[in-house]
């Protein structure tokens, strides 16, 4: 494909094709060459008079020249040999600039690619092996890795007694709905206000968030969420959340974790209360008070995440973080 050129200041229009270039493509590549050179002096005139207390230029000086250098600027305008030893300083007009060389060790490799030089010793091939072997373990661990985590994700491989998914998908679903449903309302609720009104909260909600397929559900949802909520409203735990200030809610967090992972997720609530800065948990477990303590463990990880973001962002010490049993009404710190 022909190359068309022009240069602006001499009116001159440049066609390359192939290796062949007429006269005005030969001027409009040494103008350029020249604008080139320019603006690389221009840079480092900019850029040497940043310095506020000293500058220092460096280079190497190789058998074979690769274009214009610094030191060979320098070597124009100056007087004194640059790379020689004996030259002490280089005079560039009024001033002197200190000039100090240092001969670069020979090298220990072959300088072309894929000249070899003599081997010695014998190679250990079960060494190698088994660095090989070391290094494909390595690679499979990384892949297996995720490098996005969520609180919920972290550990649950070792903690005792795992949930068990429900077998028929309608209730799993609706289970599923009820904690997502659960957490809406509390997140738009004012604990300061009465507690019979917040199982007034669950028809609006629930038609605002339900889709039209999911509309068959509504009755279990709302019966789960009457039963839920109803316990929580009547318990302990939310009177001692009336009697906290709300510091924020569904507060996210992003911070990183072991081996360049990332850990992100959003805490339900945080507040004041006696002088004590907590997190809560909300969770709609089907759960006793009597086993409360036991059913929390399922949560450490989890929590014990959300008090290390806590305080990292908020520079505190000491964090408490509490699983908010709502069915049973219990908190428990871990």
């Amino acid at each position: 494909m022909p190359l068309v050129t022009f240069d602006w200041s001499s009116g001159s229009y440049g066609l390359s094709l192939g290796g062949v270039h007429n006269f005005g493509a030969v001027l409009v590549h040494e103008k350029q060459k020249v604008r080139e050179d320019a603006e690389r002096r221009r840079v480092l005139y900019v850029g040497m008079t940043r310095a506020k207390d000293m500058l220092v230029l460096s280079g190497g000086m190789t058998v074979r020249a690769a274009g214009e250098t610094v030191l060979g600027m320098l070597q124009e305008i100056g007087e004194g040999v640059v790379g020689a030893s004996e030259t002490e300083a280089l005079t560039i007009g009024a001033s002197v600039i200190p000039h100090r060389t240092t001969t670069a060790p020979s090298r220990k490799r072959a300088s072309r690619p894929g000249a070899v030089g003599q081997v010695t010793g014998v190679l250990d091939s079960a060494a190698i092996a088994t660095l090989w072997s070391e290094r494909e373990d390595r690679w499979k661990k990384a892949c297996r890795t995720p490098r996005h985590l969520t609180p919920s994700t972290i550990g649950q491989g070792n903690l005792p007694g795992r949930f068990r998914p429900s077998k028929d998908g309608t209730d799993q679903e609706v289970g599923r709905l009820v904690g997502m449903l659960a957490h809406r309302i509390l997140e738009q609720w004012d604990f300061h206000s009465p507690a019979d009104g917040l199982l007034d909260r669950i028809e609006p909600i629930t038609q605002q968030i339900l889709t039209s397929e999911q509309a068959g559900l509504m009755p279990a949802i709302s019966d789960s969420l009457q039963e839920i909520l109803g316990s929580f409203a009547r318990s302990d735990l939310y009177r001692r959340l009336a009697l906290a200030t709300i510091l924020g809610r569904e507060v996210p967090f992003v911070m990183s974790w072991e081996e360049g992972q990332i850990v992100h997720g959003v805490m339900d609530v945080i507040y004041q209360l006696d002088d004590r800065i907590l997190i809560g948990d909300y969770k709609t477990d089907t759960v006793t008070a009597k086993d409360a303590q036991e059913r929390a463990e399922r949560y450490r990880v989890q929590m014990t995440l959300y008090k290390t973001a806590a305080q990292k962002s908020l520079q505190l010490p000491q964090i408490s973080a509490h699983v908010l049993f709502l069915r049973c009404g219990v908190g428990v710190e871990l």
